[in-house]
């Protein structure tokens, strides 16, 4: 939500169809005031101002209370004024067309006249008016907004009222009406008084989930100069320390976290939110990477031994994903542990739950659909409890499962959102997030200006604010835009440029660098380079966290192989990786993966079976909207000639089809394999049905294999009439 439109909100006492018609009545004229903050300006507050100032006194006196009360109900203002007045205040204020009584809820005709009404009070008048709401209202969190209004001084009871409201407000979603609490229960609160800090701190805790960091900085930083050592200081260092990072300073993140654990004491849970937070500030910058797993370690030992359900559940995830990292195994029984922790996940942000980083585990696992499932369920968690930090990540994160599943419109419309949130929640972290997946959305479509034009801004935030994480994927995308232009020496100097500040097994860097540098070092004809560099490219090849791994260094040895002349090694290389990326689901992976088995085939000079290769990446690049990719492998299909065999009859994608019925899959399964619709399948059989006159699946396997002889002799003959195949350039 714009900061504009939250002041709006909080002025308009939480009501967001005040705040949200108030913003649009002011954009509207041009204006740019904020209703509470800055007056209205002068002619348009005259013309208002004359058709308040006509109404009677006791209109008047009913106007003013409507002004102030979020729900101005009828029995409300009966309660503060009076019966007599308000029956004739109301009639009177709506025989001038100010306000309408609707079932028991009055209405102003109009959200200005509202703004002016209460503007128009002065500041003995304005505290009188909400003391007097403050004791007919009963919805907490409005009773406690009236009374923190009124007060004229500190006023601890008034504070605590408003601290208990902010908690209600924070436990039914509404960060942004929290914090606003918060900050007035921290104003009525004496400035030498035992609560002050304790409600500093939770008033910068509200802050951060309402995405206003530097608002929290101010607070958090006003705590920290009157704040005792040890414990006290310590929270206050650990939360100075996450505001840093979420505004983009992970150095200065390090440095509070660092300090913080050297203050704190006996507080077990404290401890481990600084374990942790070392922890991913090693995850996030690549940096101090060895000393970052043991954090993350340390703070599960702590969690177990405390056994506080709240602490587990906000570490368990954490530290799944160091174990996942580092290659090791997982706790048997992690899942449902996790699900039985569930009832104490209430005070965790989305990107603090554990199902955010098992979702990511699922993904490198290779389950899109449980990545999905969990992501989907998050961003529902965030939107419905106001979680705005969280949400540009979990909006960016399914980018990706969008266009793996072939929906890169549905990709694209969650950037825009995602970036506006960033901003707007001043999170510069965020907004690296979600330029990184606009530089891979772009790049994959083939939008080259603008992918780089996202790219640079991204690597240039990840140099200021020390986001390590997103430069491997954003270069390797990069390299493969160049890739699809036929610019192999331009890919490899953009991988080249990545800078790696630690070892190699730093999130699998080199795993996702490495496939790309090989295809891009065999296009310049460095063949012994490719070749030296697959060792580094399998030694972490296992890896769990690395996207794609598992296909891409199939793809890259089967490329290698190829280009040494390895023609059956390249072969059977190339058809396990279109099978490990047919598993994953991922029609980008398995389209890339046709192209290079379509080339492998073609130089082997096995038409047939390098034209239902190429002929499928067609297909799959075109659904993507990869237009590049299309070109580059519609090129590599002409060099084969036709689509159609006249020996066979069939088009390479009804080959497709009836290899797979023959195989006994359903005409589901086919389409699930394939990637089309049922219908596209039956069209398919009902086609190749015709042309090779037969009535049945069993006839089809029969005619199958006497193609496949007839298809075989060919490619025999092209092979010994033709000279052995050598390697590209």
């Amino acid at each position: 939500m714009p900061s504009t439109l939250k002041r709006l909100h909080r002025t308009s006492g939480g009501n967001p169809f005040y705040a949200v018609e108030i913003a649009r009545a002011l954009q509207r004229r041009g204006l740019t005031g904020v209703v509470g903050d800055l007056p209205l300006p002068d002619t348009l507050s005259e013309l208002v101002r004359d058709r308040l100032d006509a109404l009677s006194e006791a209109a008047s006196d009913v106007v003013v209370h409507a002004s102030a009360l979020s729900q101005p109900a009828t029995g409300t203002i009966v309660a503060a004024v009076g019966e007599e007045i308000a029956r004739a205040g109301l009639a009177d204020a709506a025989a001038a067309g100010v306000l309408t009584d609707d079932d028991g809820l009055v209405r102003f005709s109009h959200p200005l006249l509202a703004a002016e009404a209460y503007a128009g009070l002065d500041e003995a008048r304005r505290r009188h008016l909400h003391r007097r709401l403050a004791a007919v209202v009963t919805e907490q969190e409005e009773h406690a907004r009236h009374l923190a209004i009124g007060a004229e001084g500190p006023d601890e009871e008034a504070a605590e009222t408003l601290e208990r409201a902010a908690e209600r407000a924070h436990a039914r979603g509404a960060p942004d009406a929290a914090a606003d609490l918060a900050e007035r229960a921290v104003l009525l609160t004496p400035r030498d008084g035992p609560e002050r800090h304790r409600r500093l701190v939770n008033a910068a805790q509200y802050l951060m989930l309402a995405g206003e960091p530097g608002r929290a900085r101010e607070l958090l930083e006003t705590a920290l100069a009157h704040a005792p050592a040890g414990n006290s200081r310590a929270q206050i260092l650990v939360r100075l320390g996450q505001v840093r990072s979420l505004m983009g300073d992970w150095v200065a993140g390090e440095d509070h976290w660092d300090r913080a654990l050297e203050e704190v004491r006996d507080d077990v849970a404290l401890r481990i939110e600084i374990e942790l937070s070392l922890a991913g500030m090693s995850f996030i910058t690549g940096r101090k990477w060895e000393a970052g797993a043991q954090h993350a370690a340390d703070a599960m030992r702590l969690a177990d031994e405390l056994g506080d359900p709240r602490v587990i559940v906000g570490t368990i995830g954490h530290y799944a994903a160091w174990l996942s990292t580092t290659n090791q195994s997982l706790p048997s029984g992690l899942a449902q542990r996790v699900a039985d922790l569930e009832p104490w996940t209430g005070h965790l942000r989305a990107l603090d739950h554990p199902d955010f980083d098992l979702s990511n585990i699922a993904w490198a696992d290779g389950d899109a659909r449980a990545f999905r499932a969990q992501h989907e369920d998050l961003l529902a968690r965030a939107e419905r409890t106001g979680d705005y930090s969280s949400l540009p990540f979990i909006l960016t994160n399914l980018v990706r499962a969008d266009f793996a599943d072939g929906r890169p419109d549905v990709a694209a419309d969650r950037l825009d959102p995602a970036e506006r949130m960033a901003h707007a929640t001043g999170q510069r972290t965020a907004v690296a997030h979600v330029l990184m997946w606009r530089t891979m959305l772009l790049a994959r479509i083939g939008r080259a200006d603008e992918a780089w034009d996202a790219g640079r801004k991204t690597l240039q935030l990840i140099a200021e604010t020390g986001w390590r994480l997103g430069e491997p994927m954003v270069r390797t995308e990069l390299a493969m835009l160049e890739l699809s232009r036929r610019n192999p020496a331009g890919a490899l100097e953009i991988l080249e440029g990545f800078d790696q500040p630690v070892d190699s097994t730093v999130w699998g860097a080199p795993v996702w660098v490495t496939p790309v540098a090989i295809e891009a070092l065999i296009g310049l004809g460095r063949l012994d380079d490719a070749r030296q560099a697959l060792p580094q490219l399998e030694s972490g090849s296992e890896a769990r966290w690395v996207q794609a791994g598992e296909t891409e260094t199939l793809r890259a040895r089967a490329l290698v192989a190829a280009a040494e002349g390895d023609i059956p090694g390249a072969t059977e290389l190339v058809a396990s990786a279109v099978d490990a990326s047919r598993r994953r689901g991922d029609r980008w992976e398995l389209a890339r993966t046709q192209l290079a088995a379509g080339e492998i085939h073609r130089r082997a000079r096995r038409r047939a079976k390098a034209g239902v290769a190429l002929a499928d990446a067609v297909r799959l690049f075109d659904a993507l909207g990869a237009a590049l990719w299309v070109v580059r492998a519609r090129e590599e299909l002409d060099r084969i000639g036709p689509g159609r065999d006249d020996e066979r009859g069939l088009t390479v994608t009804q080959l497709q089809v009836a290899e797979l019925v023959v195989r006994g899959m359903t005409n589901k399964q086919v389409a699930d394999r394939l990637f089309m619709s049922v219908h596209t399948v039956e069209a398919h059989l009902s086609s190749i049905y015709r042309t090779l006159d037969i009535g049945s699946r069993r006839d089809l396997a029969w005619a199958l294999r006497r193609i496949s002889d007839t298809i075989q002799d060919s490619d025999d003959e092209l092979r010994d009439s033709a000279p052995a195949a050598e390697p590209e350039t």
